[in-house]
């Protein structure tokens, strides 16, 4: 029966692996390790459980919302804006003067961890406002005001060609 059990695991680990990462990848606003981290933090969450998980109608659903979960809690830990260098520079290091670059998924990393969280489960994941709201454990009236803070958030980081469809 065992056996039986990690076979089961192990279809699951590769069925929902990839998913979770591309998850991952954008909550973790591009940042491969922290993706990479989060969904074996999952995973391993999932086979402590897995005889209650394998059981579920949903289990993709659950292991999505232990994925959230984890990423949201290890984001809070981690702080804000860190670069590990190896040794000090001598001189502050200036900016490159490149022009500004404009796209979608550089605005939705800049925003706070649950308007992006937000934003890749509303409109990355296609997920309603109530399923949002499950998977981050929040009611549905916080969704909707996580997801009209990071509109408006990228309205006002976006040139207006992105919001006018580039036609005007």
């Amino acid at each position: 029966m065992r056996q039986r059990s990690e076979e089961e695991f192990d279809l699951f680990v590769a069925a929902r692996s990839v998913p979770l990462y591309r998850t991952a990848l954008l909550m973790c606003a591009g940042d491969r390790a922290s993706a990479a981290d989060a969904v074996q933090a999952t995973m391993v969450e999932l086979w402590r459980r897995w005889p209650r998980v394998r059981a579920m109608e949903r289990s993709d659903a659950y292991a999505k919302r232990v994925l959230v979960t984890t990423v949201i809690r290890d984001q809070r830990k981690r702080p804000a804006n860190l670069a590990l260098v190896a040794e000090v520079p001598e001189q502050p290091v200036a900016a490159p003067d490149l022009p500004m670059r404009h796209d979608v998924w550089s605005v939705v990393r800049a925003l706070p961890r649950m308007q992006r969280a937000v934003v890749v489960l509303r409109y990355y994941e296609d997920l309603t406002e109530t399923q949002t709201a499950d998977a981050l454990g929040i009611n549905v009236g916080t969704v909707k005001s996580h997801c009209s803070r990071a509109l408006d958030a990228m309205r006002q980081a976006l040139p207006a060609e992105y919001l006018t469809g580039g036609g005007q």
